[in-house]
């Protein structure tokens, strides 16, 4: 949904501009503008997009989500892109890289692979979830598989460089990867909200 539409080539091709919103129950977005071209069924979201699956948001500056069968099947996050999960309202995990892909089954996150200048944060908690500190990888392939909406491995493809800074000293600049940017507000709840 959008502000304007247009459309051309006997409908093969749809442009939408002026904040984007998209909605589905397992997957929602934001954007400035989106171009769909259904002959190769691929949506590509520009001007600082953002994506939400379950608990994740992704940001990147250029987004292409690749649908197959009707449902997503691949989404590519171009320039920039970071991984941010929320652990409270102080803390959150994340990952960054040059380039991260996300696959897709049954409209249900299965798989990131974070492809080049690979960057990790994690909040290192106790059983009690108590904080004993912060971990920061640096590592250029990453690996996550999901199961059930929850991480189930995280695999550094190459020997990461990590530091594990204890919870009493950590600077509040160290909790964030540069181009953190948290925009869960702008985050569409619900059908109503795309169409207003």
């Amino acid at each position: 949904s959008a502000n304007k539409f247009i459309g051309f080539q006997q409908e093969e091709y749809i442009i939408a501009y002026n904040n984007v919103k998209i909605y589905n129950k397992d997957i929602q977005g934001i954007s400035d503008s989106l171009s769909y071209n259904m002959l190769d069924s691929t949506i590509n979201l520009y001007k600082e997009p953002v994506i939400w699956m379950d608990d994740i948001q992704v940001n990147s500056d250029i987004i292409n989500i690749l649908i197959k069968n009707k449902e997503v099947h691949i989404i590519n996050f171009n320039i920039k892109p970071i991984i941010i999960s929320e652990v409270d309202s102080l803390h959150f995990n994340q990952i960054k890289g040059k380039y991260i892909s996300a696959l897709l089954k049954d409209n249900e996150l299965v798989k990131l692979d974070v492809i080049g200048n690979g960057e990790s944060l994690f909040i290192v908690q106790e059983d009690n979830e108590q904080k004993i500190g912060i971990n920061k990888a640096n590592c250029s392939n990453i690996t996550i598989h999901i199961e059930e909406k929850e991480i189930k491995d995280i695999i550094y493809r190459t020997k990461p460089k990590s530091n594990t800074i204890p919870y009493n000293q950590i600077k509040e600049s160290q909790k964030f990867l540069t181009g953190f940017k948290w925009r869960i507000n702008e985050r569409p709840s619900d059908i109503e909200d795309i169409i207003q």
